[in-house]
């Protein structure tokens, strides 16, 4: 079965997550999790920079300092690929992104305007080691009356350490994109996380409860 949450900032979007998954998640060994999820965040930019300060504060800063790598970087880690490099130069050769906006800005209502972050070498990587293989598999954008829908899709997600510190660059990559194509202003932006796994880990309850108390909209629902 597929759930969907939607929010209409960061901050509530992350706790959202982290609450359905703490109750309603399925037991499997060492962590919760659920399957299919879908999150949509209608004002993705909102509240973000709190949340951020928050998973600093209490997570500390080394999932957005290893994102940071990925996203923004195009040295490879010992243990994965550049995100950024399969996005600007996919084997030495494509630069999805700056085709994205060459497409988008000639034709913005495209459905064409999609590009891959997992590359078929990943695969064979994960034979020794299954993280090697990106979280976030492809993204895709739709523009339509002002709005841009962004989607991307995860195999996987660890919503506590990796949800905000993913949107967060998710969200600037977006932006970049959408400034290319001179399509950036007066757009409402949303987006979209299809999670195939969205899970948290049991030894993480701590952390999680400090959370979900600092989450305005958790307070509301006591």
């Amino acid at each position: 079965m597929t759930l969907l949450i939607k929010e209409d900032n960061a901050l509530d979007s992350w706790c959202s997550i982290l609450r359905l998954i703490k109750t309603q998640g399925e037991n499997d060994r060492s962590i919760l999790e659920i399957m299919n999820l879908v999150v949509e965040i209608s004002n993705p930019g909102k509240s973000l920079v709190k949340a951020k300060r928050i998973c600093k504060g209490i997570i500390g800063s080394n999932y957005f300092n290893r994102t940071d790598l990925l996203y923004r970087h195009d040295k490879d880690l010992s243990w994965k690929y550049s995100y950024k490099k399969k996005l600007t130069n996919w084997d030495g050769r494509y630069n999805q992104l700056a085709d994205i906006s060459r497409i988008m800005k000639k034709s913005p209502h495209s459905k064409a305007l999609c590009a891959t972050i997992l590359h078929p070498k990943d695969l064979k990587r994960a034979y020794g080691r299954s993280s090697s293989v990106p979280c976030p598999i492809a993204i895709d954008f739709k523009y339509r009356q002002k709005q841009i829908y962004f989607n991307v899709f995860f195999r996987s997600q660890d919503v506590l350490n990796l949800f905000i510190p993913d949107l967060w660059h998710l969200l600037k990559l977006m932006r970049e994109t959408m400034q290319k194509a001179n399509l950036k202003e007066h757009t409402k932006e949303i987006i979209t996380f299809y999670l195939a796994s969205a899970f948290i880990k049991v030894s993480d309850y701590k952390k999680i409860n400090m959370i979900l108390k600092l989450c305005p909209k958790c307070a509301q629902l006591k």
